[in-house]
């Protein structure tokens, strides 16, 4: 039986303070997956993989954890101690955006470089849902998928609003590329992610298509492309991508 992680190779560190594990899949369009909080699961390494699938080389950066991380609660739970506890994110604050993003800027100009006649694109997700907002700032021409942002945490009306970048930030994404095409995507009933936040993204960015999916396998689910993928997220965003990159 092959394992999990056949057919993915480990890259060479991008040159920085700090160094994290990239690794990449497939042959074609440039696609850079950034993990959720839970790390990179099962999940979105089969993600990954379906995306491969369907012609892109994906590009997955590891910013914390095993490649894969192990199954069960406890490796869970210990990846979003890693988070709480990590000066890199900045799960609270509304008006700042998390360090680690830098790293990820770094990433996605590595891989736009690799593929010169090429656009790129971003999917973030939960933990890293607004990263690519500011991730978009190294890119010339690429296309952006922000999947149920979940920093800051929902707890005032002004967190439920924030998804996690700062005010200069925001300034800097909507100047750049005004045209860039986004897709923001969450479950209807995703308490983490709430409705306001993407009608704030939707706000900030009118070109923008915000999606509030209906249902999902659980009665809250949150994970739209993972742990509780539907069929209908999923076509979504290879819809996007088909048709921008």
């Amino acid at each position: 039986m092959p394992a999990l992680t056949d057919g993915f190779t480990s890259l060479d560190p991008i040159p920085g303070p700090k160094k994290y594990d990239l690794y990449a899949i497939g042959t074609g369009r440039p696609l850079i997956l950034v993990h959720e909080m839970t790390g990179v699961t099962q999940a979105t390494i089969e993600l990954a993989r379906d995306l491969a699938d369907e012609g892109f080389r994906v590009y997955l950066p590891v910013l914390f954890g095993d490649f894969p991380q192990p199954d069960g609660l406890g490796p869970k739970v210990r990846a979003v101690t890693h988070v709480c506890l990590s000066r890199e994110f900045h799960l609270l604050s509304t008006e700042q955006t998390s360090p680690i993003t830098d790293w990820l800027k770094s990433v996605t100009r590595w891989v736009a470089d690799q593929h010169p006649e090429r656009k790129v694109g971003l999917i973030g997700m939960c933990l890293t849902g607004g990263f690519v907002l500011v991730m978009m700032l190294a890119l010339q021409a690429g296309v952006v998928v922000v999947c149920q942002p979940s920093i800051p945490l929902a707890l005032s009306g002004r967190a439920r609003r924030s998804y996690g970048l700062s005010a200069q930030d925001v300034t800097a994404a909507q100047a750049h590329r005004p045209a860039l095409p986004i897709l923001a995507l969450r479950y209807a009933r995703d308490v983490i992610c709430p409705r306001e936040r993407l009608e704030q993204i939707g706000t900030d960015f009118p070109r923008a298509q915000v999606i509030h999916l209906p249902g999902g396998p659980w009665p809250m689910s949150h994970a739209t492309l993972t742990d509780q993928r539907s069929a209908h997220a999923t076509q979504l965003v290879l819809s996007f991508l088909r048709q921008h990159l």
